[in-house]
């Protein structure tokens, strides 16, 4: 706790100002002039409170000793354990730019562009719970300097030949990067930390720990060497864009090549050094059962990112609204015979099966930290156990187009149903060529039934590995369609009814599956209950 001079009140750092402000008097003092007259040795350690969750383990830092009321990685509503320790010194700090308001602003706007949200999550006693934490992050400098030399090539035709012509394209680079970074806390998923970047490096100042009285800061407990070879894979990608704009190197240079350790080494890449920094987030979490779901804001830019799962009745509302244009839209273009009718509603059923294995697949790797370098660190305990668990190491684990540098972020829950609805009305005019053109019924309906067999082998076996407490086996449903249109098929009646009232049981029992589909997408928008193997966890994963 820093006391006010004028009335020993509790200054605390004021957003607005950047400084800090006692809660009384509103006396303002400067951060760093409070803290010389404070400490007058400057050492790599600082003192501050320890609070751990009894819960989960986890561990938040403040300079204050007020006891907090809940954890915000796990949710808890306890209060936790608190101890004084003497915690490692960032190298410097980027304080907080956007307020409580601001960030709570952000994330309604964000809001209102998520309709099937459960209402939970847009309550104004829920958004009160943003918390401001300083998360640990690395930065990375990177030079790139000397002498290169890159393999070239170019092709032409002459008559019935095609003729590689190759090249050694030689130079002297002279390059730096200052400012990568990667999260250092294994409790800040990777994918979170991503979403809400970048930050603005160029505005950090020098450490002082008077920037976080009325914050928490979270624990670096994730070894710089995990992340060295991306951010030198960011920095090779941007260099290698560089030298496209080059003639003498763009014309020669093959397109769509990949970033690895051997290009990054021809360019002297070379992480020089790496800085211990503390990161702005407003952070949020929200608990149901034994599943977390987290919304995090960029306290320096106000990106949002959140985990977001869908209510199951505002989406059936939402869906049963877009089905009306959609089935006019049908009408007044397409004519469907009833056999045509049957064999579309059976693929749906099959496509419904592969979404539900590939969501599973999301599901057992999320849970298992397979997307997440730092948990997986965590685990491990060191960075060549994480390499041989995701299988391949820096650069090959991260292929980069040369032309791709930026990624595009990942599309919301929105945008990929109004997709596959824009597929859905689509695919009846490809399917009707297709249907005409190139194969009978008969023998399309049974491949798509040993399709569909092999699929739900496949999702029986996946959801086997799930480790959550109800498992809903969806896949049975579209299985089930699958089924039903093979035997209409195979035993091909006459009359209309037959085919007309397979097709009306073949989509019943997609849409059996696709309520599964739901039920499954809101596991994966969430997580499970963090163990942070720490004193107080009680290991329940």
């Amino acid at each position: 706790m820093y006391e006010c001079p004028n009335c020993n009140g509790n200054l605390k750092f004021y957003i607005p100002t950047q400084m800090l402000r006692c809660d009384y008097c509103n006396t303002e003092m400067d951060p760093y002039a409070f803290q010389k007259e404070r400490d007058a040795v400057e050492d790599s350690y600082f003192e501050t409170t320890v609070f751990t969750c009894p819960e989960c383990g986890g561990e938040l830092l403040s300079t204050d000793n007020e006891a907090t009321a809940f954890c915000s990685f796990c949710g808890g509503a306890t209060i936790l354990d608190s101890r004084i320790s003497r915690e490692k010194r960032p190298d410097s700090i980027l304080p907080f730019r956007k307020t409580k308001e601001d960030c709570k602003e952000a994330y309604i706007a964000m809001m209102r562009h998520a309709p099937f949200t459960p209402k939970a999550f847009k309550k104004i006693e829920h958004i009160d719970g943003f918390r401001g934490i300083y998360m640990p992050y690395w930065i990375y400098h990177i030079s790139q300097k000397g002498f290169i030399g890159l393999d070239g090539k170019r092709q032409h035709r002459s008559g019935n030949y095609i003729i590689t012509d190759s090249y050694d394209l030689t130079g002297y680079l002279d390059a730096e990067y200052d400012g990568l970074s990667r999260d250092a806390s294994s409790s800040f998923a990777d994918n979170m930390s991503e979403a809400i970047a970048p930050f603005d490096v160029n505005k950090r100042k020098p450490f002082t720990p008077s920037f976080l009285s009325g914050f928490y800061a979270d624990t670096a407990d994730v070894d710089h060497k995990l992340y060295q070879n991306d951010v030198a894979g960011i920095a090779t990608a941007a260099t290698m864009k560089e030298l496209f704009k080059v003639r003498e190197f763009g014309i020669y240079l093959p397109e769509g090549g990949a970033v690895n350790e051997n290009v990054a080494r021809k360019l002297n890449t070379r992480v020089e050094s790496v800085e211990r920094a503390m990161f702005p987030v407003w952070f949020l979490s929200y608990r149901n059962g034994d599943r977390i779901a987290y919304a995090t804001v960029n306290g320096q830019t106000g990106k949002v990112a959140a985990d977001l799962p869908v209510d199951p009745k505002r989406y059936l509302l939402g869906s049963l609204l877009l089905a009306v244009p959609i089935f006019l839209l049908l009408h007044l273009f397409l004519t469907l015979r009833p056999t045509l009718l049957l064999a579309i509603a059976s693929i749906l059923a099959l496509v419904t099966l592969l979404l539900y294995s590939a969501e599973l697949t999301q599901i057992i790797r999320r849970d298992s930290g397979e997307d997440d370098k730092g948990l997986l660190f965590r685990k491990k305990g060191s960075v060549s156990a994480v390499n041989d668990a995701v299988g391949k190491k820096g650069f090959e684990s991260n292929v980069i187009p040369f032309k791709d540098v930026e990624k595009a972020a990942s599309n919301s829950f929105v945008k990929i149903m109004f997709r596959i609805v824009f597929f859905m009305w689509l695919f009846p005019f490809i399917f009707t060529f297709l249907w005409n053109a190139l194969v009978a019924p008969s023998i399309l309906c049974i491949v798509l039934l040993i399709a569909g067999v092999i699929m739900s082998v496949t999702c029986h076996r996946k959801l086997g590995k799930l480790s959550i407490s109800k498992k809903r086996y969806g896949y049975i449903g579209s299985t089930a369609a699958l089924i039903i249109a093979a035997a209409i098929f195979w035993i091909n009646p006459v009359a209309d009814a037959y085919y007309y009232g397979g097709a009306v049981a073949t989509i019943f029992a997609v849409f059996f599956t696709i309520s599964n589909l739901i039920y499954y997408y809101n596991i994966l928008a969430t997580r499970k209950l963090p163990q942070f193997d720490r004193s107080g966890g009680d290991d329940r994963a």
